[in-house]
Formats: structure tokens, sequence, C-alpha cells
């Protein structure tokens, strides 16, 4: 893929993704198998969890994102029950396209800011 055209299909996934993250939208999007059971567990704990891109740099057909995830928590996560609680944490996503889909990602984050928005880390004082 050439840089632009690997700019353009994320966006699209992005879009498909604020859609729905129903298993078959994912798959039609994702080969990598590793990141289509982390989208259903997210989906499950935090259903309709954004993930906003703040930054896009593409390269062939890698793909850079930094952005944030920002959702509710309704489901079990890691073994705490649904808080209610707003989520909002920053990210960084790696991905790698190969015949329209990802075939390979990585991803960075701030876990200890999702677990003390749900309570189960404690903020510091």
């Amino acid at each position: 893929m050439t840089t632009e055209a690997s700019k353009a299909w994320m966006s699209r996934y992005f879009e498909a993704m604020d859609s729905s993250k129903s298993e078959e939208t994912v798959r039609r999007f994702v080969d990598d198998e590793d990141l289509v059971q982390h989208i259903l567990m997210f989906e499950s704990a935090f259903p309709g969890y954004e993930i906003l891109s703040d930054d896009m740099i593409a390269e062939g057909s890698k793909v850079a994102v930094r952005g944030r995830f920002r959702g509710i928590h309704r489901g079990g996560f890691m073994g705490v029950e649904p808080t209610g609680s707003a989520v909002e944490f920053p990210l960084h996503l790696m991905y790698r396209l190969e015949n329209n889909k990802i075939a390979e990602f990585s991803m960075t984050a701030d876990t200890l800011a999702l677990m003390q928005q749900i309570g189960a880390v404690p903020v510091p004082a």
C-alpha cells in the first residue's frame, strides 16, 4: 500500500469501529487474532468505546497513531466489576497493513491511569 492509501484505509477502519465493534465488523478489517481478541475484550468491558486519533503518520503499509481511549466501564475488566466510571487515557498504536487488513499491531497505553480510573489501583495523594 502507498502511504496515502494506508492513511485512507486507517481512517475507514476507525470510522467502522466507531459504528460497530461486532466480531463480524472487526474481522472484516483485522487478520491479527490478538488484536481481534483485544478489541472484543475491551468492547465487552467498555461498550461503545472510542479511539480518538490525535496524530496519524504513515509510511508505506505501516501506520502509527497517537491518540486516546475513551469509554465507560460497564463490564468486568481484569477482575474489576463494572463501576460506571468514565475513563480516558493516552495510547500509541502501530499497525502493519497487508491485503487490506491489519496484519500486525503493537500498542503502548497508560494502563496505570486506566486502573486508577476504575478504582483498581489507588491514586497517590
